[in-house]
């Protein structure tokens, strides 16, 4: 059956997904005979970019809530590895950019910068720089169109300074320059730790949901703030 490369080409991020890997590495080797152009480059990430905002982290925050406090050290200890070596690739790229011969390579190495500093969406000191935590958070729940704040995760060593409320107000103030008007997030109902972090900015509760863990069933309070 032929290959439909132009389909490849211009299909968006999650028409890919049903595309056959087959095809696209069809695609891919075409590509070494007749190389697209940079502006080709730059429109095809346009349309099979992701956003951070879109992924749901909502069952890695429960296993992080049911980890050993062993498994959250390592798990915090390999994250801040990765968050500093993506921090490395972007300020890398830096001058490749700069140094661009024409407008149009410097507009395809721009998306390279930006495909690479949109993982390092961590929470850093601003003495030394060291990583204790990283926040996430949904632009758009695609099931009430609202923001939703995802996951807020701070290494044990650092917890109780403040630094979980202080990355919670960053993003709430991010949200209101993008044109927020309210943010939501989930606790599990006895969780007086995530609740009390919620509660500390603003947030009261407005629904309470049971939900199926791994775990098990669980009671899911869901707490609101208008912005």
């Amino acid at each position: 059956m032929a290959v439909d490369l132009d389909r490849i080409g211009r299909a968006s991020l999650r028409e890919l997904g049903d595309i056959r890997i087959d095809d696209v590495l069809s695609f891919i080797d075409s590509g070494i005979e007749n190389m697209p152009s940079y502006m080709d480059l730059y429109r095809r990430w346009e349309a099979q970019q992701w956003a951070v905002g879109d992924l749901d982290f909502s069952l890695d925050r429960q296993d992080w809530l049911e980890s050993s406090e062993l498994d959250r050290k390592a798990t915090l200890w390999s994250h801040r590895l990765f968050f500093n070596g993506e921090e490395r690739v972007t300020s890398t790229l830096a001058p490749f950019v700069w140094a661009a011969p024409t407008p149009e390579i410097e507009i395809f190495l721009s998306t390279q910068m930006v495909d690479e500093a949109r993982h390092t969406v961590g929470l850093f000191l601003r003495e030394g720089g060291t990583c204790v935590g990283v926040i996430d958070w949904l632009d758009r729940n695609p099931d009430d169109g609202s923001p939703w704040i995802g996951l807020v995760m701070v290494h044990g060593d650092h917890q109780r300074r403040g630094y979980g409320r202080e990355a919670v107000l960053g993003l709430l103030e991010l949200g209101r320059t993008q044109g927020w008007t309210r943010v939501r997030a989930a606790a599990i109902a006895d969780d007086a730790a995530t609740r009390g972090l919620y509660e500390a900015v603003g947030m009261h509760e407005i629904d309470r949901r049971g939900h199926a863990f791994a775990a098990g069933e669980r009671s899911v309070a869901v707490l609101e703030l208008e912005l």
